[in-house]
């Protein structure tokens, strides 16, 4: 990062293993991808967001060691392209504008607009922003974004000081997935059972931060009881 001259002699050998589980260089990448944008995660396991984006064939590299964040920082400015965190935003592709719940009620007033009300009324969460979106698979009840540059920022800091950065509190949208099942289950009882559904929805977003790493270790016991306690109340509800 710090020597040119070394730069040039290995900037062809710098690789990263992506989601076809094939080694390839940023410049290879761009040469496949149509939006000139390199995706990326820094988790090493599967999971369902990553599942989304290959459904949607978008290819994704993996830079799960801690000196990617600074590597990816200086590319962008080498290479001139961006780099996107696949839970840093939502690319309008992995949407499906015709499930999207946008009929109006008498108040004109969406249902997706009224589902995020509700979740936003569960949470009380003030530095939170929710959004209800309909992705291109109902197998994904939530997903928690964190701003990519703030991110970077937190990353950047635990790196160089080698300590968490946890006090530093980058920007978080929570998008809930009006496709999803469980989602539209929160939105059916919520009129019946509105605490089990505000608690349903708070184990939805609990999950979410769990997904993201985003839960502190002192947390830990107290998240896992709360969904203890749901499923709990959940199970009383069967005849």
């Amino acid at each position: 990062l710090q020597d040119e001259k070394f730069y040039d002699r290995v900037k062809d050998l710098l690789i990263w293993k992506n989601s076809d589980d094939q080694w390839t260089t940023v410049s290879e990448y761009l040469e496949r991808s149509s939006e000139k944008k390199v995706f990326y995660t820094t988790f090493a396991h599967a999971s369902p967001l990553l599942n989304l984006y290959r459904e949607k064939k978008i290819e994704i590299l993996f830079a799960t060691t801690p000196v990617d964040t600074a590597v990816i920082q200086f590319l962008e400015e080498k290479l001139a392209t961006t780099f996107q965190r696949i839970d840093g935003a939502c690319p309008e592709n992995l949407l499906d504008p015709s499930k999207e719940k946008s009929l109006l009620d008498a108040d004109g007033r969406s249902e997706s607009a009224k589902i995020a009300d509700f979740i936003r009324s569960s949470l009380n969460e003030t530095d939170l922003e929710i959004e209800a979106k309909s992705l291109a698979s109902d197998q994904l009840p939530a997903l928690l974004l964190i701003d990519e540059n703030q991110r970077r920022m937190r990353d950047y800091i635990a790196l160089t000081q080698g300590k968490s950065a946890s006090f530093f509190k980058a920007k978080k949208t929570f998008v809930v997935n009006t496709n999803s099942k469980l989602i539209q289950a929160i939105t059916k009882i919520s009129p019946k059972q509105p605490e089990i559904a505000k608690e349903m929805a708070q184990s939805v977003y609990d999950l979410s931060l769990l997904a993201q790493r985003e839960v502190e270790p002192g947390d830990l016991d107290r998240v896992l009881s709360q969904k203890t306690k749901i499923l709990e109340k959940l199970g009383a509800l069967i005849p």
